[in-house]
């Protein structure tokens, strides 16, 4: 009877064994390796091919890892990204990581990475991603992290919050130029209306629209998680076990 309740009890956590295994894949012609650890169990079965083929792109530059934490550990989501780091990594390597404990997602790199993959560009990476983390969709924000980073190593280019304030900038341009020929088409008002005058009735319209969108997009704080970036720096050590550090930019979700 002890044996059936055993073997029932190893197929109830089955699963949540598998979950938590560690895929390793290597990069035959750069030696580089993709490691998933998802020791949160945030990903399903179907979501670790997925996550693990976004991944192997960014083994052409790096060693590359997807670490999610689950545990009592309340310490900063840097430290822990470093020591995984070092345990998982021989060098030249960027991850992605998801704390469910602090609720913090942070995507860290070696400091020799980190001369492509800068603070500024972290930043903007995370400020994309954090927001599907907060729907629980873990599996995209890590792909999206992902897929943004190796653009990053190619040296394309990330659009950021940026984007919103030049698309309300736009607005207000494309709202002045409408209104200007609205008004100087209306050959029947005998009004004359001069442009600076337009853009002096307008700017302060102008002005709430554009601080509307900023403040849409740079106010992130909340009680679950804060919404401000953090950074976590570090310079190379070698030698006597000293292992590797670096640095990266960390979100609240």
């Amino acid at each position: 009877m002890k044996r059936i309740a055993a073997f029932l009890l190893l197929l109830v956590l089955m699963p949540c064994l598998a979950g938590a295994e560690k895929l390793t894949k290597t990069n035959e012609e750069t030696g580089y390796i993709a490691v998933i650890d998802d020791g949160a169990l945030l990903l399903d079965a179907a979501e670790y091919n997925d996550v693990m083929n976004t991944m192997m792109g960014i083994t052409d530059y790096c060693n590359v890892g997807l670490y999610t934490y689950h545990g009592e550990s309340r310490a900063y989501v840097g430290d822990k990204a470093e020591e995984w780091a070092n345990k998982t990594f021989t060098g030249h390597c960027t991850l992605f990581m998801i704390d469910m404990t602090t609720r913090q997602i942070m995507l860290w790199s070696s400091s020799d990475m980190r001369k492509t993959i800068t603070q500024a560009k972290g930043n903007i990476i995370v400020d994309n991603v954090y927001t599907y983390a907060s729907d629980k969709e873990y599996a995209r924000c890590a792909m999206t992290a992902f897929n943004q980073t190796l653009r990053v190593l190619k040296g394309e280019t990330v659009s950021g919050p940026m984007k919103y304030i030049s698309n309300a900038l736009l607005a207000i341009v494309v709202a002045l130029l409408l209104a200007y020929l609205l008004i100087s088409t209306r050959h029947e008002q005998e009004v004359k209306v001069s442009l600076p005058e337009i853009i002096t009735a307008t700017a302060g319209m102008g002005a709430v629209i554009g601080a509307k969108k900023l403040s849409r997009k740079v106010h992130h704080s909340s009680s679950s998680g804060g919404g401000s970036h953090g950074g976590f720096g570090g310079g190379f050590s070698g030698g006597g076990g000293g292992g590797f550090s670096g640095g990266g930019s960390s979100h609240g979700f």
